[in-house]
Parts: structure tokens; C-alpha cells; sequence
């Protein structure tokens, strides 16, 4: 390394300080690094906090030293904390685990990613929901995974399926012929019939004054800039405006109707099981497996709470 590509100062004279610089990476991290490779194990700490291990990886498969640190992977990670759903915290999970060999974590992190993405019709770019100024294409380390195509890729994919749950439950609640009826109701069947078309009538009234839906027009899922995970919420505020609206009908037949509603609640965990990551993203298996063996990580047990693991992990969540 010293007289590779990485060096500077070869042209220092005989006897005067010569001094190595590696401006682009992390002095802690690299400290960390050669303490390992000299076998200075007493140097090097038992906990680190996330962007120091985060960096560690960024170093080390910089150098293609992964496996230098393979009795230290599994601990530090063990001992990291939740990282948050900030595009900061999503690069070092997608990274971490890339580097690492966690292939179920990287997976689940890349739909919950796609889940939280948004775009916006005045500039390029996808973003998080609630982080709109960091561009996400513009950050190199997602660059340098190459997945943007497929995260944008999978937001559309997710916003379909979003729609297509939307567009099922309507279709059903449009076309009750031979269906009985949604009404849970004791009433008779000519109120059984007004509850239906109350709700019908509702879901219409309610859609048509949403932006996002553009008027119920084919396609309408590609035009949306919110991301998955809002999309869905505004779902289920017109699930909740039906049975609202439509409830002031419903009342006046004297009937009990709070069990009536236009469809089963569409749910963020129904929409991301509809699509899988498989389908979504290329993945080289083998890549994960080559990466597992050089860290020492295992995927077998407590997934980490870094990845989303724990008592009140959300990472089940976004499993295949």
C-alpha cells in the first residue's frame, strides 16, 4: 500500500519525516485496520457506534480486507443500535449488510427503502418521505450498489400493488350479483341493499376529491409522487370517510351497521407481501455467500436490532 496507488510522498528525501496520507478514508477506521493486521488485537475496541463500524466496511472492502476483521464483524454488530429510517441510516444498513454477507437483511432494508421512497414532479431524483432535500440518486455509496433503478423500479412495483388492492376491493363492493350482500347488519335485504350502495356511493364520492388518485384514470398508480407507505394511509382515510358518510344513511333503516365496511382494511404489510425482492432486484446469492465467509457474520438466530431485529423489530415486516 505504501508504494501503491494509494500513497503519496515517495519523493520525500532520505531522512526526513515521510508521511502517508489517505486523505479520502477514515483515520480511525484505518487505524483499526492496521492494528489487526499487526496483530495489535489489544488495540482494537470490542463496541464501536454505527458510522464507525459503517465506515470500517467502507474500508475495508476498499482494500479488499473484509476478511482481516473477521473475528470483530459479528460482535460490533451485535452491539449496534436501531439505526433510523433516515437516508443516512438506510445507506449504512444497505451497505453494511452488502459487505458483510447479511443477504435476508439486505433484502428486507431494500423493500423497506422502496416503501418509504417519494418523487417529485418539479425535480429529478427519489427521496424518503419526510427527507426531501437529500437526493438519494446523488449519493455514491447507493451508486456504487447500483440499485436506484431498482428502487425506483420497486416503488412503482409497490404503488401497483397498492393500487390493484384498491381498484379488487371496489371492483367487489361494485359487483355484488350473487354475492349477498357486504352489509353485516340484521336488517332486511332492501336495507342490505341501501348500506351496500351507501358505501358505494361513498368510496366514489370519497376518491374523486383525491389528487393522488386522478380521477380513478388507468395508470393512475404511476402518476403518484407520495411514497408507499402514505399512499396506503390515504387509503385507509377513505376506507374511514365511508363508513362515515355512508353511516348517515345507514342509521335512518334503525339497523346497527359499525360492523359495515366497503373492504377489509388495505394494509402496508398486505401491499409489500404482494411483491417480492426476488422479482424486484437482481441478486447475486453467491456474492452473500463469499461476503458471509470472509466476515464471519451469520444470518442463523437473532437477526441484529441494527437490521431491524430485536423484541420490537420491525424487520419480519419486510420479509419475503
Amino acid at each position: 500500500m505504501l508504494f501503491g496507488s494509494f500513497s503519496e510522498g515517495q519523493d520525500q528525501q532520505k531522512g526526513d519525516d515521510w508521511t502517508v496520507t489517505f486523505p479520502e478514508d477514515s483515520p480511525d477506521s484505518l487505524r483499526i485496520l492496521l492494528n489487526a493486521a499487526h496483530s495489535k488485537f489489544d488495540a482494537i475496541p470490542t463496541t464501536l457506534p454505527n458510522e464507525a463500524v459503517f465506515n470500517l466496511t467502507v474500508l475495508s472492502d476498499k482494500y479488499d480486507m473484509v476478511g482481516l476483521l473477521k473475528p470483530f464483524w459479528s460482535n460490533w454488530v451485535g452491539k449496534l443500535g436501531v439505526a433510523p429510517a433516515t437516508p443516512l441510516g438506510f445507506v449504512q444498513r444497505l451497505w453494511m449488510a452488502h459487505t458483510l454477507g447479511y443477504l435476508q437483511c439486505y433484502k428486507a432494508t431494500l423493500k423497506e427503502l422502496m416503501s418509504h421512497l417519494r418523487v417529485f414532479n418539479d425535480k429529478p431524483g427519489i427521496f424518503l418521505q419526510c427527507y426531501h432535500e437529500e437526493n438519494l440518486c446523488e449519493n455514491i455509496h447507493l451508486q456504487a450498489l447500483g440499485v436506484l433503478e431498482d428502487l425506483e423500479d420497486g416503488r412503482l412495483a409497490l404503488l401497483r400493488e397498492a393500487g390493484a388492492k384498491l381498484r379488487d376491493a371496489i371492483q367487489t363492493l361494485t359487483n355484488r350479483k350473487d354475492k349477498g350482500f357486504l352489509c353485516r347488519s340484521e336488517g332486511d335485504a332492501e336495507w342490505k341493499r341501501i348500506c351496500d350502495c351507501a358505501m358505494l356511493g361513498a368510496v366514489h364520492r370519497t376518491l374523486y376529491g383525491k389528487t393522488w388518485y386522478h380521477s380513478g384514470e388507468k395508470g393512475w398508480e404511476d402518476r403518484v409522487t407520495i411514497s408507499v407507505r402514505h399512499l396506503v394511509v390515504k387509503i385507509q382515510g377513505v376506507r374511514a370517510a365511508t363508513v362515515e358518510e355512508s353511516g348517515m344513511v345507514k342509521r335512518k333503516g334503525g339497523h346497527h351497521h359499525k360492523d359495515c365496511t366497503p373492504w377489509a382494511d388495505i394494509t402496508l404489510s398486505g401491499v409489500l407481501k404482494g411483491q417480492k425482492v426476488d422479482h424486484l432486484v437482481l441478486i447475486d446469492d453467491e456474492y452473500f455467500e463469499r461476503q458471509q465467509a470472509k466476515s464471519g457474520v451469520t444470518e442463523l438466530g437473532t437477526t441484529p436490532k441494527f437490521f431491524g431485529g430485536g423484541e420490537f423489530g420491525m424487520l419480519d415486516m419486510y420479509k419475503d
